[in-house]
C-alpha cells in the first residue's frame, strides 16, 4: 500500500513523494530521536559557531544564521521534542517528522516542523540533516501593539516587500516575524511567478476573548489573474519599539449566512481537504484553532474532530489513501468521500492502523472562504 506526502522545498515549490506504510519497528529511530537532543544541545551552545552548525545540520543554508543568531541570543529555558515519527523516504534515505518546541527565559517561545535525514558520514558514524518545514514564534515579551493608522502604514509597506525579489526572505522574516526561519515558504514562489501585491484595508475586530485585532485585505495580482486575501492580524513594535511583529490571529470566528453559501466544487474540496488532512497532524494548531480554520460554520464548535490535538500528541495521526471523489445527490447537496488511513497508538499492543472512507460536505462562502461538516466515516479493508 503507497501514500502520498506533499511538502515545500527551499524554493517554496510544492513536492509530492509516493511512499509505503511503515509498519515494522525502527531501529533508526531512538539513535535518530538522540542525535535530535544532540541538535537541540549544540543548537544553545554558545562555543560552536553559528557556520559550524549551519553546515553540520543544514547544508549551509543561509536561513540557518539568522535563525541560530536569534535563538543564542534568547537564551533557553527548555528545548523539547513533542514527537518523532517516520514518515516516508526520499532518493534513498528515511524521512522522520519531529515536533520541537524551543522557550525562552522570559517565556516566549518557538514551535517548528522539522524534516529529519539520519545518515552515515564518511567515517560510518549516524549523522542527521535537518530541514524546517514550518515555523511558529510567540510576540515577543516586550511588544506593544500598533494603532489602526500605524497598523495600515505597515501592512502597506508589507504587501510592498512580500513581492519584492531584492529582498531575501532572511530579510523579510527578520523584519517581520522576529527571524521566523522560513517564515512564508509559499513567497519566493509569487515572486518567480513576477507576483504583485497590495493592502487594501483593514476593518477592528474582536476575538473570543475580546482583544481587538484588524481583519485586513489585500490584493495578489498574477499576471492578468487577481484575486483577494483576507485574513486577520495585530501588529506589534518591540525591542524599544524599533522592531515589527506581525501576528496571524487564530482565535477568531467569522459568522456565516446559511443563506448565502454554495457547494463547493471537486478541485475546491480536494484542495481544501488535503489542507485539512496536513494540518490534522500539525501540533502546533490546537483544537479549537483547527475547528475555525476547517469548520467555519454557523457554530464553530459543531461538527469538529473531537480529542484530535490530544490524538496527535499521543503519536498518532492521518493520512489520505485515496483521491477525493463527489457523490451527486439529486434532491439535496452533493457530498465528497475520500479513503484515509490512520495509526492510532492505543491499540495494542503496539499501535495500529484502521481504514476507512470519509464523507464530508464542502461549502463555500460569499468571500470565497471554504468548510466543511463531516458526515459519516465507514470501515473499509484495506486487502480488498
Amino acid at each position: 500500500d503507497y501514500s502520498v506526502n506533499f511538502w515545500y522545498n527551499y524554493d517554496g515549490d510544492l513536492k509530492l513523494d509516493l511512499y509505503e506504510y511503515y509498519q515494522e519497528w525502527d531501529p533508526l529511530l531512538d539513535e535518530t530521536y538522540g542525535l535530535l537532543m544532540d541538535y537541540g544541545y549544540t543548537l544553545f551552545d554558545p562555543t560552536v559557531p553559528t557556520a559550524d552548525f549551519c553546515n553540520w545540520y543544514f547544508n549551509d543554508d543561509p536561513g540557518c544564521i539568522a535563525m541560530r543568531d536569534s535563538i543564542i541570543i534568547g537564551g533557553l529555558d527548555s528545548f523539547n521534542v513533542e514527537d518523532l515519527h517516520y514518515v516516508f523516504e526520499r532518493e534513498g534515505y528515511a524521512v522522520y517528522e519531529a515536533h520541537i518546541s524551543i522557550y525562552f527565559t522570559d517565556g516566549t517561545w518557538i514551535r517548528q516542523r522539522l524534516d529529519i535525514t539520519p545518515y552515515y558520514d564518511e567515517f560510518g558514524f549516524l549523522q542527521i540533516k535537518v530541514i524546517v518545514t514550518g515555523s511558529e514564534v510567540s510576540v515577543p515579551a516586550d511588544a506593544v501593539m500598533l494603532i489602526y493608522a500605524d497598523t495600515v502604514e505597515v501592512l502597506t509597506q508589507f504587501a510592498l516587500d512580500y513581492a519584492d525579489p531584492t529582498m531575501t526572505d532572511t530579510q523579510f522574516c527578520e523584519l517581520y516575524f522576529a527571524g521566523s526561519y522560513n517564515c512564508m515558504p509559499e513567497r519566493q514562489e509569487f515572486i518567480n511567478m513576477n507576483g504583485e501585491a497590495y493592502f487594501i484595508s483593514i476593518e477592528e475586530m474582536y476575538d473570543s476573548q475580546g482583544n481587538l485585532f484588524y481583519f485586513a485585505s489585500f490584493e495578489m495580482i498574477v499576471g492578468e489573474d487577481m484575486f483577494v486575501n483576507e485574513g486577520p492580524f495585530r501588529v506589534w513594535t518591540y525591542d524599544g519599539t524599533v522592531k515589527l511583529f506581525i501576528e496571524f490571529v487564530k482565535d477568531y470566528y467569522l459568522p456565516v449566512d446559511p443563506l448565502e453559501i454554495t457547494v463547493a466544487g471537486l478541485p475546491e474540496a480536494t484542495d481544501f481537504f488535503f489542507g485539512y488532512t496536513a494540518e490534522y497532524n500539525n501540533l502546533y494548531i490546537s483544537d479549537e484553532e483547527f475547528c475555525q480554520i476547517f469548520f467555519q460554520d454557523f457554530d464553530p464548535s459543531t461538527n469538529c474532530v473531537e480529542d484530535r490535538e490530544a490524538f496527535v500528541t499521543a503519536g498518532g495521526y492521518t493520512i489520505l489513501t485515496g483521491q477525493v471523489t463527489e457523490v451527486i445527490v439529486v434532491d439535496g447537496d452533493n457530498y465528497f468521500e475520500v479513503e484515509l488511513t490512520t495509526w492510532d497508538p492505543s491499540i495494542e499492543p503496539a499501535g495500529g492502523y484502521t481504514y476507512y472512507i470519509q464523507q464530508f460536505y464542502a461549502y463555500v462562502t460569499p468571500e470565497g472562504q471554504i468548510f466543511i461538516q463531516l458526515i459519516a466515516q465507514l470501515p473499509i479493508d484495506p486487502l480488498e
